[in-house]
This record gives structure tokens, sequence and C-alpha cells, in this order.
């Protein structure tokens, strides 16, 4: 009789068990499993190019969890120089006051952070979608700041209950939303608040002469089916990235039409109207909605700054908008390592936190890695902007070599080198004085 034969026990190498381990880790723990590059909202580090502006220009840091330590870096020019640190807990807000206009910054954080960042000399400020805690900017949890507007926007994806939270836990307001359903909620201009759902939302600010980047169905920023409000003379911008055919309906008027698009077209419509739309596309699209100021058609949308989200954060199309001021970027790419980016066929080689700035005009851009895409609208001038800062989920950050953070939650006053100055002069002033001869007798 024969026997089965038998395979002799091969033992897992170290490799394949490490593979084994992540992979059943990903399985039954999924919040463990790797991010999608697309997940923009939450992250460690983020920069920011801060534009002139008619008021002083503030950077809010929402911390989502206890004890975490933030800094904000010149890198203006190639430089890296702290300019100020702090430590933020979760939900509580560390503001970095009077940012100067004219350059270039990134923020670093130990642990995942909110950022939002604008300038208001007018009452309002500007329109964008908050992150969720989860990162990307469609989820069940979010911490944010009203900027300017009492009124926030709310969109189902998934059949939600939502409720608001003031900062000190106090149930504000609940919502009950179907699939596709969108409400607001009228709260204080400036404050901090927590926003649940049992269901998948988006989270918006709009205002009047602002626009906003606007995430898909699935919190990615090129995808097929998005939520888009344009606002008051109503804006809408559509990016191909493939052939499309796209149908727009229009949830507040009850009426729909359709958009034919090639790869690397785009269509801008405006005098829309203040109204919810949701835009299904065949092909993967961007969107962008909002407001315009002037009359220049695409150019006048704004003022407003927003980040654009492209595909695996490799590929973008977009319009640099108008600088009315002359001179100023249109549109800034950040590159958080050294890449290699393709801007309308032309090559450039940006280092770790460098960035190329772009005029006006419709650009493609391809990279080998991920990057940082910030879109500036000023139309006739920057006087009220606002945004939540965008990094793609494979940007890393070491602080290990950053200085302690010197202040708490609250406001810190950004320094340029004052604070530095002063002490140069007193210890000049100290030795000038000890080396100084003595008169009189003993």
């Amino acid at each position: 009789m024969l026997k089965p034969r038998q395979r002799p026990f091969v033992p897992m190498r170290p490799v394949e068990l490490i593979l084994f381990f992540l992979l059943t880790l990903s399985v039954l723990c999924p919040s463990w499993a790797a991010l999608a590059v697309e997940d923009w909202g939450v992250h460690r580090v983020f920069y920011l190019y801060a534009p002139t502006t008619a008021a002083p220009i503030n950077i809010d840091i929402i911390g989502v969890q206890d004890g975490t330590s933030v800094w904000l870096l010149n890198i203006t020019s190639g430089q890296s120089q702290v300019l100020a640190s702090g430590r933020v807990d979760r939900m509580k807000i560390l503001t970095f006051r009077e940012v100067r206009h004219e350059g270039f910054y990134k923020l670093a954080a130990d642990k995942p952070v909110v950022v939002l960042a604008g300038s208001d000399v007018g009452g309002i400020a500007g329109s964008t979608f908050y992150p969720a805690t989860t990162r990307r900017f469609l989820g069940r949890e979010f911490l944010f700041k009203t900027l300017g507007t009492p009124v926030v926007n709310f969109f189902a994806v998934e059949d939600a209950d939502v409720t608001v939270y003031d900062e000190g836990g106090a149930v504000l307001k609940e919502l009950k939303l179907p699939v596709a359903g969108a409400g607001n909620v009228t709260l204080a201009t400036g404050k901090l608040y927590r926003a649940t759902s049992t269901g998948d939302i988006t989270v918006s600010s709009w205002v009047g002469n602002g626009f906003a980047a606007c995430p898909s169905f699935t919190g990615s920023f090129v995808d097929k089916t998005f939520y888009a409000r344009p606002f008051e003379n109503g804006t809408l911008l559509v990016f191909a990235y493939a052939d499309a055919f796209v149908a727009v309906s229009d949830r507040g008027r009850g009426s729909s039409y359709s958009l034919s698009l090639k790869r690397g077209e785009y269509s801008y419509q405006e005098s829309l109207g203040a109204t919810d739309l949701v835009i299904e596309s065949s092909g993967d699209l961007a969107v962008w909605s909002g407001s315009k100021e002037g009359e220049l058609g695409v150019r006048s949308v704004g003022d407003d700054v927003t980040y654009a989200g492209g595909r695996d954060a490799r590929e973008f199309w977009f319009e640099a908008l108008h600088r009315a001021r002359g001179g100023g970027a249109a549109a800034v790419i950040f590159a958080w390592r050294d890449t290699e980016v393709k801007v309308n066929g032309t090559s450039h080689s940006l280092k770790a936190d460098g960035y190329l700035t772009l005029p006006e005009g419709f650009y493609h851009l391809e990279s080998d890695g991920s990057v940082i895409v910030e879109i500036l609208g000023e139309d006739n001038f920057f006087n009220d902007w606002a945004t939540a800062l965008m990094s793609p989920s494979d940007a890393t950050v070491d602080t290990t070599g950053l200085p302690s953070p010197q202040g708490e939650q609250g406001n810190q006053l950004v320094q340029y080198g004052g604070i530095a100055a002063v002490i140069v002069v007193a210890l000049v002033l100290l030795l000038v004085r000890r080396r100084r001869p003595r008169t009189g007798t003993r």
C-alpha cells in the first residue's frame, strides 16, 4: 500500500514572516493598513506660500492627539529657520500669528494635525473643505474652526446622523441626512467645533469670492463622482484626467445638464448662483467650485487660496489664476523630498523643501514623486482668504533634530529674528559696560 507522499516542513524566512504579520494586521486592523497617497488632510508636514495680503496672515493648528509638538519653519530661498513652535492638545488650537507675506513656509509636527491658514479684513474669509480626523476630506469625525462665516455645510455620501458639538462637548445641533443629502448649521465665527457622523460626510465652508478644490465621494481629489457648491455668482471648474462624459445634477434647483471633455481639457462655468451640485463622470476628473469677484472669466475666481489634489499626487491639471498686483506666484509646487517634475513638458529638479513658482496659465504637471500644489486666485487683491492645508500621506518629516517647542497652545507671535537681535544687542551693551574704564578713586 502506497503511503501519501509527505512534503518536508520548510520554515518561513524572516522576511516572509514580517510580510505575513503585516498582511494579517491590515486585515484584522484596517486602520493599520497603508494609507493611500491621496489621503490629503490630517498629517505631520505641510507647506504654504503666504501672498501679499491686506491683513496679517495667521496659521491655526488644531490638535488631533494630546501632547502634539509643532514647528513653523521659513524655507524661503533655501533657508530652514524655525520661526515659531509650540505644543497643542486634542481639540485645542495653536495659532502662529502675523506670518510674513511673500514667504514660503513648512509646518512640521510630531503627530498628525489639522492646519488652517488665512487672512481676513472684511468680516468674511475663504471657502474650504475640512479634513476628517481619519486623514481624508471625507469621514465621520471632524475638528474644525469656523472661518469668518457662521454657516457650515454638510453633505452625506452615506445615510448619516450628524451631531455638532462645541469646544466643551455640548451638543449644538443634530442633522439626519440621506445619501446625497445636504444640510447646514449656523455657528459662531472663529470658534472650534467637533462634528461626528454615523456615515461618511464632507464638511465645508463657503463665502463670496472664495473657491475650493472638491473631494470626491471616496475622499480622493481625482475621481468620477463629486459634491460641489457654487456660491453667490457661482463658479464651477471641471478638469478632465481622461476622456469623459460628465453629468451635472443641480440638487438645489432640480435640474441637470451634461458636458463632454477630452483628457487635458477643462470646463469653466459662472453665474450659477448658490446651489448644491453632484457631478458624475465616465472618466476621472478634478473639480473646483466657489465664486468670483471680477470680470476676467476663470482668472477672476477668488480672491482665495486652495490646494489642488492630483492623481496619486504625481499628476495634476490646473489653472494658475490671476495675480492682480503683478509679481507673486499664481501657483506653487512644493517638494517634500528630492523630486523631478515636468511642467508643460519642461523638466525641473526640486530639492527636499524646495518649490517652483508659476505665473498665470493652464498647466499639466507630472512628477516622479508626490508633490503639493497650492493655487492662488487674487482677482483684484487678497484681502480675505482661507484654506485647509493639504499634504499627501506619503510625505514624511523628521522632527528629532528640531529644538524643543517654546510655547503652549494659544497665540504665538511669529518672530523673524527680532528676539535674537534684541539678545545680541543686550550682550554687546553688557560687554561694553564691563570693559568701560573705572573713574574716581577707591
